[in-house]
């Protein structure tokens, strides 16, 4: 009886220890393990965050002055930051932030572009999320609208 007991409570604790997950009706909800956590909150107080599991490392992931700041975290809290998008050229704040609206966490970069009769449009490249890691390409026109090319 107490092998079972002990068994039942074993079973319990490794559940709840490696539960990382939970579903809202949008979208999963990640949280990283407590010592990631913690040292996170030490280096960014105040700063609302997403979670992501990346391969084998823990993505923070929030908005600061416009742009997208991803802190990737190893399993022993060592981390370093990515500033996303990337931008070529002079590219107004506007399609910046249209650009974060329609494509989140999946903008890369963002480069002005001009067209045969000297209109502005932008060249956006979005990381897809799959095992390949790849891109794919959209355009912005000037007034902040996605057109197909």
């Amino acid at each position: 009886m107490k092998k079972i007991i002990l068994s039942a409570v074993t079973l319990c604790s490794a559940f709840i220890g490696f539960a990382q997950i939970r579903v809202t009706n949008e979208m999963p909800v990640y949280t990283p393990p407590r010592h990631i956590l913690v040292t996170f909150q030490r280096d960014y107080p105040d700063v609302v965050v997403s979670w992501e599991p990346v391969q084998a490392l823990w993505r923070a992931s929030y908005n600061k002055n416009n742009r997208i700041v991803n802190v990737y975290y190893y399993p022993n809290s060592q981390n370093y930051s990515v500033t996303l998008p990337s931008l070529s050229g002079y590219v107004p704040e506007s399609i910046i932030t249209k650009a974060i609206q329609l494509y989140g966490a999946n903008l890369f970069d963002i480069t002005r572009m001009k067209s045969k009769k000297g209109m502005d449009f932008f060249k956006v490249r979005l990381l897809e999320k799959n095992s390949l890691n790849t891109y794919r390409t959209v355009w912005l026109n000037g007034k902040d609208v996605e057109v197909t090319m």
